[in-house]
């Protein structure tokens, strides 16, 4: 899951438009276009139409090109086009995440809708941040009118990604969730067995401890570590411990992420660092690390670490031979169960886009199991549909049955217009501060709790006749 880089100035008349545009679209001053009516949109998507008129559609994806990934997108878009020969797609891959509301991607969306030529379907990291700042079409009025398009098949943490405030901003086709991965050869080393890994977090300090080496030069193996390795934040580690991040009605606010339950997560990531001699002893160590064939998971520097399903295309590709065990995430004393974060590559319609029905028509039917599945594959990731347990991609690859089966007590880490102000404040500069002993739990969330309230608090004021509609 990318994570979004800094705003880049701008100059000039056009982009004092675009600024312009997106301040107004964010304070709900202008209104979405009326969305097109979709009768039939998933239906019609089953068998050619040849009296269709001829219709491109202009999409953007971030699949590098060449890759696997883009490879497997191609391949459905082909199967698409078998079954409507009138769609043809125009590709156009842009670099980066649409993770956030700064950056090339945005700046490219904002460009794009200020002067009308927006592309008809894209990828989407984080829908509601960029539906609520008005630059994509809400998805609702097509849902209802398609009579094959089920919402309930979706997962409810990729769908809850997606939406806002019931808006439907995208559409979860694959999705991903996390893990805690175990060098099978480090652990039996260690006397631990691979068969029974640890579902707490004092099983996980345990063999953390009897994994951990040190020598004459410090550090020589990392039995595990919370964060700062891996695809791994100190959100997941509220939900383990029971904990949430933010509840949010059109009224109010009511931030979680500074509650006793989160302090306990921070203050357990402070005790995972000291167990290895403090934030800069892992520092040190960490500079030896070499990414592909050579990951500190590959090499048994790093025993155990979270990590996302998109993971296994990385091992497949530098190091097959790696024998490995795949652990749900251990949980805290104050949760019941596991809790894995949810992410993946959704698709939304940009608003204003000039083939939005036909748009809906190619999502209807590329979120199905089937075409989703095929898409998911290359890519180690999962269907966001319930229904793919009965693909056999799912139902025979233990990997991915793993996975898919997390889905049920995933977690999405919270999607809305200030998604990325929240994220940096929290998972960023708090949890920096906390790891390095900086600021005491506490203090960092309280700090950040104070930021992250304020800039809600405007926006719910901004936006209260909308959100109660």
């Amino acid at each position: 899951m990318n994570q979004p880089q800094g705003t880049p100035e701008h100059s000039g008349d056009r982009a004092m438009t675009r600024r312009r545009l997106a301040g107004r679209l964010a304070a709900g001053a202008l209104a979405l276009p009326p969305v097109a009516a979709a009768c039939g949109a998933g239906q019609d998507a089953a068998a050619p139409n040849v009296d269709a008129k001829p219709v491109e559609l202009e999409t953007w994806h971030t699949h590098t090109v060449p890759s696997v990934s883009f490879d497997g997108f191609q391949a459905v878009l082909d199967d698409y086009k078998k079954l409507k020969p009138n769609t043809t797609f125009k590709l156009s891959f842009i670099a980066g995440s649409s993770a956030s509301m700064a950056g090339g991607y945005n700046d490219k969306i904002t460009s794009a809708i200020a002067a009308g030529t927006p592309p008809d379907v894209l990828h989407m990291n984080r829908p509601p941040e960029f539906g609520e700042a008005g630059l994509l079409t809400e998805l609702g009025q097509y849902i209802k009118k398609d009579k094959t398009f089920n919402s309930g098949d979706f997962f409810e943490g990729p769908w809850a990604r997606c939406t806002f405030f019931d808006r439907v901003w995208g559409i979860p086709v694959i999705c991903d969730d996390r893990a805690i991965w175990i060098n099978k050869a480090a652990y039996v080393e260690a006397g631990l067995d691979p068969a029974k890994p640890p579902k707490t977090w004092s099983e996980m300090e345990q063999a953390s401890q009897r994994l951990t080496k040190t020598g004459p030069g410090g550090l020589e193996r990392v039995g595990f570590l919370p964060v700062d390795i891996g695809n791994a934040d100190l959100y997941s580690w509220i939900y383990a411990n029971g904990g949430d991040i933010v509840t949010v009605t059109p009224d109010k606010a009511d931030i979680g992420f500074n509650k006793p339950a989160a302090i306990e997560a921070a203050q357990w990531l402070v005790t995972l660092f000291d167990r290895v001699g403090g934030y800069d002893n892992w520092a040190a160590f960490k500079k030896n690390f070499q990414g592909q064939a050579q990951d500190p998971f590959f090499t048994k520097q790093v025993t155990m670490k979270r990590d996302g399903s998109f993971f296994l295309s990385t091992l497949r590709q530098y190091s097959p031979q790696t024998e490995y065990v795949l652990a749900p995430e251990p949980y805290g004393p104050s949760g019941k169960g596991p809790a894995t974060l949810v992410g993946g590559y959704n698709w939304s319609i940009s608003r204003g886009a000039k083939n939005a029905e036909s748009g809906w028509s190619f999502l209807s039917w590329f979120s199905q199991k089937d075409p989703a599945t095929k898409y998911a594959a290359p890519q180690g990731v999962m269907p966001g549909r319930k229904s793919a347990a009965s693909t056999d991609y799912v139902a025979k690859n233990p990997d991915i049955k793993f996975f898919f089966e997390a889905l049920k007590y995933a977690k999405p880490f919270p999607t809305a217009p200030w998604t990325q102000f929240m994220w940096d404040n929290v998972n960023v500069e708090a949890q920096n501060a906390i790891i390095r002993r900086q600021k005491t739990p506490k203090v960092a969330l309280d700090d950040a709790a104070q930021k992250v309230q304020v800039e809600i608090d405007k926006w719910l004021r901004e936006n209260k006749d909308r959100n109660k509609k």
